[in-house]
């Protein structure tokens, strides 16, 4: 069986950050036969980890947040229209049986909070932009059953967790 994999993170960040390469790593680090990658289908973070994840034959999929197929980066192989614009975060994170949370800020808090609402694990990308700043948040925010959910890894630990992760 399939595992959806959410990656969450920032629409505007640069295409020559650290960041970016982060997420477009993590999104290579997936696999064809058992991993699927869900996101929000846009750009920064989201087209990043769609590349990668296409890179690696891994099918994609984006949630988006308006209702043209076209808005989805050239990564997506499938593009579900929403129209919910923010309220889409929603979706987002309740499709995943994981997420993983690269960089951004209130939207990808906003999508990170919802899935340890719904008890769905997390992980955050400590060498991102704003993890530890997520981690923290999150640890004074949630209850300890939440809490649980919340690992705090650096890159290369999330890219041997995907290694394993759905075997």
């Amino acid at each position: 069986m399939y595992r959806n994999i959410t990656i969450i993170g920032g629409a505007g960040v640069p295409r020559k950050s650290k960041d970016y390469q982060i997420a477009l790593q993590v999104g290579s680090a997936l696999n064809p036969s058992n991993h699927v990658l869900i996101c929000g289908g846009m750009t920064g973070i989201m087209e990043a980890a769609a590349r990668g994840a296409k890179k690696s034959g891994v099918l994609t999929i984006g949630i988006l947040p308006e209702t043209q197929k076209t808005d989805a980066n050239k990564f997506i192989d499938i593009a579900l229209t929403t129209g919910l614009r923010i309220t889409r975060d929603t979706l987002v994170s309740v499709t995943a049986d994981l997420v993983i949370s690269i960089a951004g800020s209130l939207g990808t808090l906003n999508e990170a909070a919802i899935c340890l609402k719904v008890k769905k694990d997390l992980i955050i990308v400590r060498d991102a932009k704003n993890g530890k700043l997520f981690y923290n948040a999150l640890n004074k925010l949630c209850n300890e059953n939440q809490k649980m959910l919340i690992k705090y890894m650096k890159v290369k630990e999330v890219v041997n967790f995907l290694k394993k992760y759905g075997h």
